[in-house]
Formats: structure tokens, C-alpha cells, sequence
């Protein structure tokens, strides 16, 4: 591709799903139970404050044109900075890479209702989250895609690592939660230590210091265990940088605490990842006969295939587009590997998505498809 004016850039839709300081947007409650960062409203239910531009998920057929600027102006900066040409080239084989997935179409198609109204509490009929569900995310269990029973490929590092058959990716990812219900995500480690995102912490630092957090494994097969009140470190407090929002807590964990081996590490160049979260409307969905009742294995969500890639890896921080919602942040972005004999490879913690103007969440250049994730060295 030559430098000059690229006129109009036709893209395929992308994923991104960006949330209000952080994916996990607006937090529900039952009853105002507990106030984390809430506002109280008639009713059953607490709604946090959150800008709709922010906290809700794409559609990849809506979101391509949102790219356009940057490759353009990367494309003008290419006349006299090779380094800007190869940026623009890089970004473009990764957008082609997400186009090319097997269900982005289906994604893209059947992904509108839900959008379009996300967030929305209670969910109504015509948002068709199982459309949604089937079309974009993956599943540990069997799910019911009209009479048709869909049965996702589970990763071989979910399951294994290291080696060990008896630990992988859904062990070393947990689940925080405040009176049992679920506001972020994290990392477990093998030193009892968790990693998350900072602001999950500011944004409930009552319920901290109140020794109300409680750590789970995503899949139910560990915990609860009692998350310390306070942090053993952290990027710089409050900072406005996105390399700066992770921090690390100690559990209280007793023998029943189990994590694998993980290595954060830096990635260098774009490529595919997987992000693991709990999916607050998997109750909307229906299951296959042979689908377990755990109600933790039936919350657990990722992408489909080739819908998460890292699209740019800055020194502190990464670029994505991937499907997060509400609670995702924090959550460990993995590289996969289909060695089982590699450790658990960590490149990242989600932070939020990549806002306008003089947000805390940016990092690069503004698009709101794009989520961010932090990658401290530890």
C-alpha cells in the first residue's frame, strides 16, 4: 500500500465492547444492598451511572467505519514515517484477521437486538440474547440454538497446564464478588495472590476495607476465599494511565485454594488472545440436555474463535478488540497455547475501553471499539 490520501477505507466490522471506568459498566444490586458506586432508584434494582456510548457492546458490522480515521492519518504520517506504515499495515492484517473469522458474519447478523439496548435490567424479550449468545460468544456448556444444540470447542489450556491435567486457564481466572454477586474479574496466582484491575478496588474501596470481597474460581470449582483489604501493590494510585490501573491483593485462602502456574508477559506484536468473564444474561439462554446445572459453568464466557485480537501492543499497555461485558474487567488476557506443557501465558488486564477525549481508560489513539488492558511488570 502507498502513502497519500486513502479516500474512503472499507473495513470489516470489528468487536469491541467498552464499559464505564471499565467493562463492567453499570453494576447491579438487588434492592441497593450495597452501595458501590451506585445511585438508589424506585424499585428492585440499582442502577450504576454509566454514558451509553461506553457501556455497551458492538456490533461488527457497525464498528469498522470507526477505524477509518486513524488508518487515514496514518496513511498521511506515512509520506515521511516508515514507522507510521508499518503501524497502519500491521492494523490492517489484524482487521483483516477478525473479518475472516467463521462467525463474524453470524455475529454480525444476529448481534443487533442486543446491542441495541445493552445495558437493560430487567432484559426483555426483544433483546434475543440466546441469538446474541449462540452467535458471538463461546460456552463450556452445550447451549440450544433453536432446536439445534451448539457445543463449543473448549481451548486445551482451559483444562491443562504446565503439564498438569488438573489445572488451566479456568483456575487461574476468578471471580470478585460483594455479597456473593459478581463485579470484576482476576487473576488467581500459585502465591495466593490475585491480580486485577486498580479501579475495581477504587471504585469499592468500602467494601474492601469492610472485608466484604470474596474471590471464585469462574467455574465454581474453588472458592469463595476472603480477598484482603488492601493491596500489596499497584500502578500509581488513582493515575490517569491504563498502565497504571492493575493491582495485587493477597486471598486468605485455606488448603482448598488451588491456581496454576502463570507468567505475565509482554506481548510485542498484534496477534489472537482469549479473554474469560462471566456473562450476567446467561441465564436468558437455553442449555442442552447434557449442559451441567452449575450455575458458575454456565456463566462463563469467551469470544468465538478469531473475535479477540490484540490489534496494537503499546509498552504499558494493549489495544483489543474482543467481546467484554459488564465485570470483565480486570479479567487476565491470555495468549493461547496449545502446549500443554507451557505455563499460563498473561499479557494483560483489562481495563476498560478506549475512550474520547481526556478519559482515564485511553491508551492511543481514541476508538470506541477498542477495550484496553493494562500489562504491568510483576
Amino acid at each position: 500500500m502507498q502513502g497519500g490520501d486513502v479516500g474512503p477505507v472499507a473495513l470489516p466490522g470489528l468487536l469491541g465492547v467498552p464499559g464505564e471506568f471499565g467493562p463492567e459498566g453499570p453494576l447491579w444490586s438487588p434492592g441497593g444492598e450495597f452501595g458501590v458506586g451506585t445511585r438508589g432508584a424506585p424499585g428492585p434494582w440499582v442502577l450504576r451511572y454509566f454514558d451509553p456510548r461506553k457501556a455497551r457492546p458492538m456490533n461488527p458490522q457497525d464498528v469498522g467505519a470507526s477505524f477509518a480515521g486513524e488508518l487515514r492519518n496514518l496513511t498521511i504520517s506515512c509520506q515521511t514515517n516508515s514507522g507510521s506504515c508499518a503501524k497502519r499495515d500491521s492494523f490492517l492484517e489484524s482487521i483483516a484477521a477478525l473479518g475472516q473469522a467463521e462467525s463474524f458474519a453470524d455475529c454480525s447478523s444476529r448481534g443487533g437486538a442486543y446491542v441495541s439496548s445493552y445495558p437493560e435490567l430487567p432484559p426483555s424479550p426483544g433483546r434475543n440474547v440466546p441469538a446474541f449468545d449462540v452467535a458471538c460468544m463461546a460456552s463450556l456448556e452445550p447451549r440450544m440454538d433453536g432446536e439445534k444444540v451448539v457445543a463449543d470447542t473448549i481451548p486445551t489450556f482451559f483444562t491443562q497446564s504446565a503439564g498438569d491435567s488438573a489445572r488451566g486457564a479456568l483456575k487461574a481466572v476468578g471471580v470478585l464478588e460483594i455479597a456473593g454477586r459478581p463485579f470484576c474479574t482476576a487473576l488467581l496466582r500459585s502465591d495466593r495472590t490475585l491480580v486485577t484491575a486498580a479501579h475495581c478496588y477504587n471504585n469499592a474501596s468500602g467494601a474492601w476495607g469492610a472485608g466484604s470481597v470474596t474471590v471464585r474460581s469462574i467455574d465454581g470449582s474453588g472458592g469463595p476465599w476472603k480477598v484482603k483489604a488492601t493491596h500489596i501493590k499497584s500502578g500509581t494510585p488513582y493515575s490517569q494511565k491504563v498502565g497504571d490501573d492493575w493491582a495485587v491483593f493477597g486471598i486468605e485462602a485455606d488448603q482448598t485454594y488451588s491456581a496454576p502456574h502463570s507468567e505475565i508477559r509482554k506481548l510485542v506484536a498484534p496477534g489472537e488472545v482469549t479473554v474469560i468473564g462471566y456473562f450476567n444474561d446467561y441465564k436468558l439462554t437455553r442449555y442442552g440436555e447434557a449442559a451441567s446445572s452449575s450455575a458458575a459453568r454456565r456463566a462463563v464466557r469467551w469470544s468465538k474463535p478469531g473475535l479477540c485480537r490484540v490489534v496494537e501492543a503499546r509498552p504499558d499497555c494493549l489495544r483489543l478488540v474482543c467481546q467484554t461485558f459488564e465485570g470483565f474487567s480486570g479479567a487476565p488476557v491470555f495468549r493461547p497455547t496449545d502446549d500443554p506443557q507451557e505455563p499460563l501465558q498473561v499479557v494483560g488486564f483489562v481495563s476498560g475501553a478506549n475512550e474520547v477525549e481526556a478519559s482515564p481508560l485511553q491508551c492511543g489513539s481514541s476508538n470506541l471499539a477498542v477495550t484496553v488492558a493494562a500489562t504491568p511488570t510483576l
